[in-house]
């Protein structure tokens, strides 16, 4: 376990939680941790691009990318995945919806890893939550 700067446990702070996701037959067990962080942010620039709607297929391809490659990593195995290269595993584009719900899906995913619910408060005003 990694200690924080305040001597507390930093692992702890992002939950692990398993998204299985099956690529060409093998099962992926996808987590978010500080290295799938890492690279999320290395690809966006900042991670409150997860936060953004109007992004969640790029952010999206990102994710699954980064979750697929840190997999692979613990795995042993030696596939290694990038954000174009995901997109084949997305529903295809012409069905819009259900690629947009697996991209929303992916990105929450990430944020709930990230994000501690009893720290998380109320949704702000005009949200889908509080209306």
């Amino acid at each position: 376990m990694v200690q924080g700067l305040s001597g507390g446990d930093r692992m702890s702070d992002i939950r692990s939680v398993v998204m299985p996701k099956t690529i060409n037959g093998k099962v992926y067990p996808l987590t978010v941790n500080y290295n799938v962080i890492a690279d999320i942010q290395a690809e966006l620039g900042d991670l409150r691009e997860l936060l953004k709607p109007s992004n969640y297929l790029k952010v999206a391809s990102v994710a699954l990318a980064a979750m697929l490659n840190e997999a692979a990593y613990q795995m042993k195995s030696p596939e290694r995945f990038d954000s174009r290269s995901v997109a084949q595993y997305f529903p295809p584009i012409t069905d819009i919806a259900a690629a947009t719900t697996e991209a929303v899906e992916i990105v929450k995913f990430v944020l709930d890893a990230m994000i501690d619910p009893e720290e998380a408060g109320d949704a702000p005003e005009g949200s889908a939550e509080k209306n």
